[in-house]
């Protein structure tokens, strides 16, 4: 995942849209599972999560998504 903005830095008249734009975000952090929270890193496996706090709104569900073709309703802009 490319980003055009490698210093994360946002600023003119559309920074907010910018800002809140996937396209313009760095990719997410993810952290190894400690062992605690990692009932099988005894045999090897290594567990990592995507910090999703580190989206510009602190949720996923702030992400615009796209809606499948065979969902889209016919005749109306969706």
């Amino acid at each position: 995942m490319a980003t055009s903005n490698p210093l994360n830095v946002f600023k003119g008249p559309d920074s907010l849209r910018e800002y809140f734009n996937p396209d313009e975000q760095p990719p997410l952090p993810l952290v190894e599972l400690p062992e605690k929270l990692n009932p099988f890193r005894r045999d090897g496996v290594r567990i990592y999560a995507k910090l999703l706090t580190a989206l510009p709104a602190q949720s996923v569900k702030a992400l615009p998504g796209e809606i499948p073709p065979k969902c889209r309703l016919s005749g109306r802009d969706n």
